[in-house]
């Protein structure tokens, strides 16, 4: 099937911590296409898109963190568009040990209106990018690159396809991210049910 101009997605990004549980992220992201794109084109272009994003803080994360698939979801179609590969992504290159599942690298993001906010736990961190209950400089340093991704167009190779992330209101209005922040200290990622989001 087509996926249209102003469709809106929801991308699921999923990681396995060693075995011992799921590290997943869910995100927005609005459509903009000047013609309709096929799902294979477009889960392919997704993944690139989550693939530079995760890009910039694979070297703190650890090499028992897998990368297993990006998962998308057009909700504009209420229709499942696919399960896709990583395309380069395979494990954490981060060096030492891992930190306690659940420890996250908080990203904070906002849309310019109150109360309607977005944040992502980055999780599978090494011990050797945290340190006395934060995170050291290099390691916010590539976060905040990480969080460049998620504000404004972004796009894979095919620049005709790009997206911007933000959130859906509980009025089921969309708005863009147009702003984040890094936290220098050390969250807790709770669990939640697998596609859902936190």
């Amino acid at each position: 099937m087509a996926n249209e101009n102003g469709d809106l997605l929801r991308v699921t990004t999923s990681l396995n911590y060693g075995g011992l549980g799921v590290i997943q992220n869910v995100y927005t992201y609005q459509l903009t296409t000047i013609l309709p794109v096929g799902d294979s084109d477009l889960g392919a272009q997704v993944a690139e898109v989550a693939d530079d994003m995760y890009g910039e803080i694979v070297s703190d994360m650890s090499g028992d963190v897998t990368f297993e698939d990006v998962r998308v979801f057009n909700i504009t179609q209420d229709r499942e568009v696919g399960v896709f590969p990583w395309p380069t992504r395979t494990v954490g290159t981060g060096s030492g040990e891992a930190i306690a599942p659940g420890v996250s690298l908080l990203v904070k993001l906002g849309t310019g209106f109150i109360k309607e906010l977005g944040r992502k736990f980055l999780g599978g961190y090494t011990e050797g990018s945290s340190g006395g209950g934060g995170w050291t400089s290099p390691a916010l340093g590539r976060a905040a690159s990480f969080l460049t991704h998620l504000i404004g167009f972004v796009s894979g190779s095919d620049i005709t396809i790009s997206l911007q992330a933000g959130i859906v209101n509980k009025s089921g209005v969309f708005h863009v991210f147009t702003n984040g922040s890094i936290s220098g200290v050390a969250a807790y990622q709770r669990r939640r049910r697998q596609y859902r989001g936190i």
